[in-house]
C-alpha cells in the first residue's frame, strides 16, 4: 500500500442522498431482473402449449382486454397482444 494522503478538500465525500439514490435503482435493477427471468419462463411456456396444439395464432375474446397469442413464423418467439375493444363492439388491435 502507497502513503498517498488527499489533499485538504479532496477527501472523499459520503453524500447520503447519493447513497439512498444508489441503493434505491440497484433494489429496482435487482427486482426487474427477477422479473425479466420470470417472464422468459412464461413465454417459453406458453410456446411450449401453443406448439402442443399446433397453434399458430390463438385469441381469447374472453379475457380482459381480449388477447392475441402469434407464434412468430421461422422463430422460436411468441408475441401476445392486448386488444382494445372499440365501443361497436369491433376489436381495434393494439
Amino acid at each position: 500500500m502507497s502513503n498517498v494522503q488527499a489533499l485538504p478538500g479532496m477527501e472523499r465525500q459520503k453524500i447520503q442522498e447519493v447513497d439512498d439514490a444508489a441503493e434505491s435503482y440497484v433494489d429496482a435493477r435487482d427486482k426487474r431482473m427477477k422479473l425479466i427471468v420470470k417472464e422468459t419462463e412464461a413465454k417459453a411456456a406458453l410456446l411450449g402449449v401453443m406448439k402442443k396444439h399446433k397453434l399458430e395464432v390463438y385469441k381469447d375474446e374472453s379475457a380482459s382486454p381480449p388477447l392475441v397469442v402469434t407464434v412468430v413464423p421461422g422463430e422460436d418467439d411468441v408475441k401476445v397482444k392486448s386488444l382494445k375493444v372499440r365501443g361497436d363492439g369491433e376489436d381495434a388491435g393494439e
